[in-house]
């Protein structure tokens, strides 16, 4: 908790095997290797990952194997965090209850890499931008609604289960599954800044939904 973590090679802060794990309000940036792990949680049981800003990277947040059962005592969840990636921004990775709110993502290649997630993997009041695609999904069951994506090229996203799909819009994207993004949004959030991913657009203000178990946000103001 608020530490500054700079000129790491290959891992900013890597937790492995943990039980009630809370890692929030680091900055981390300046990696030295191309292929470097901003916050890299493995098979973490109870896990808080909150307000971190994670700039000059390959992968922002790669959440693998993420779980809650009746060892932890709190729900997991990736909030409130600022992820700047030269290729993924934010990827949870075979996940079992885990809750994904609220979190500011730029993933030069893939913004959120949603893979393998049970149902119970919520996914809401994400702002995503990618430059290949905002949302990559494969095989994942996980709840995904309220988002703002935005992408830099042909395909607002890469969607495979039994078979891709490559939708070019929102409407696209919803008429793949009914049961998911049907409330979200497609559109620039204007950041501030490329490292700076407070938006200064009106797409995501008040659009979130208010039920998400988040009160404050990065700057810990009443949302």
């Amino acid at each position: 908790s608020g530490n500054t973590f700079s000129e790491q090679y290959y891992y900013g802060i890597y937790m492995y095997y943990g039980i009630d794990v809370t890692i929030d309000e680091n900055h981390l940036s300046n990696f030295r290797n191309n292929f470097a792990y901003g916050v890299y949680p493995y098979q973490v049981n109870g896990l808080k990952v909150t307000k971190n800003h994670v700039s000059d990277v390959n992968y922002g947040i790669w959440a693998y194997y993420t779980s809650t059962t009746a060892a932890a005592s709190f729900t997991s969840e990736i909030s409130n965090n600022m992820l700047d990636a030269g290729n993924y921004g934010l990827t949870v990775y075979y996940g079992d209850s885990v809750n994904v709110y609220h979190n500011s993502v730029i993933g030069s290649s893939y913004g959120l890499r949603d893979y393998y997630n049970g149902l119970s993997v919520d996914i809401r009041n994400n702002i995503i931008q990618g430059g290949t695609y905002p949302l990559y999904s494969y095989y994942s069951s996980a709840s995904r609604d309220y988002n703002l994506y935005y992408g830099l090229g042909s395909s607002l996203g890469y969607i495979y289960s039994g078979s891709a799909n490559y939708p070019s819009d929102l409407p696209s994207l919803q008429a793949i599954d009914s049961n998911k993004d049907q409330n979200s949004l497609s559109g620039d959030p204007i950041f501030v800044s490329s490292s700076d991913l407070h938006t200064t657009g009106v797409l995501a203000h008040n659009n979130g939904d208010v039920s998400a178990s988040v009160s404050v946000d990065f700057d810990g103001e009443t949302r």
